[in-house]
């Protein structure tokens, strides 16, 4: 009797635990997809006076919250002045590029200003991108010492 009752009780506690583990949406909601902590954002000087180009360094983290596999997970990176002038934007492709339900992944990339010193940049705006969709754009304000 007691083994028939053990063997009912694993049958039941394993058929409860049975389905899928992650507690995210099975479809795509931007809310879902986001720039996780804090990502690493670096100037570096590259230009003359004449010539003020400069460069950013930027890498981060993606974290997914879907309960769906995600392809092509990449970060569209804009880098806005004071006034919300683009001085440079990049696609950057991520690591992993295909992400697991509730999985992560990284990028990392080095932006060219063209035609501004990092000084100038003062956002810098990351949204993540996949092929099933938008996730939530995040904006880092960045503030430079002059040299």
């Amino acid at each position: 009797m007691f083994a028939r009752l053990l063997i009912c009780y694993l049958f039941i506690s394993a058929a409860g635990c049975g389905g899928d583990s992650s507690t995210g949406s099975k479809t795509f909601v931007a809310a879902e997809l986001v720039v996780s902590g804090n990502p690493s954002i670096l100037g570096e000087p590259a230009g003359t006076l004449e010539n003020p180009s400069g460069y950013l360094s930027v890498g981060g983290l993606i974290d997914s919250q879907l309960g769906i596999k995600l392809t092509g997970v990449s970060a569209q990176i804009r880098v806005l002045s004071a006034d919300l002038t683009v001085l440079g934007q990049v696609l950057a492709a991520c690591s992993p590029p295909g992400v697991l339900p509730g999985a992560s992944a990284t990028f990392q990339t080095r932006l060219v200003l063209p035609s501004a010193p990092y000084t100038a940049s003062r956002i810098v705006e990351i949204t993540p991108i996949c092929d099933q969709g938008t996730g939530t754009a995040r904006n880092v304000t960045v503030q430079w010492n002059e040299p």
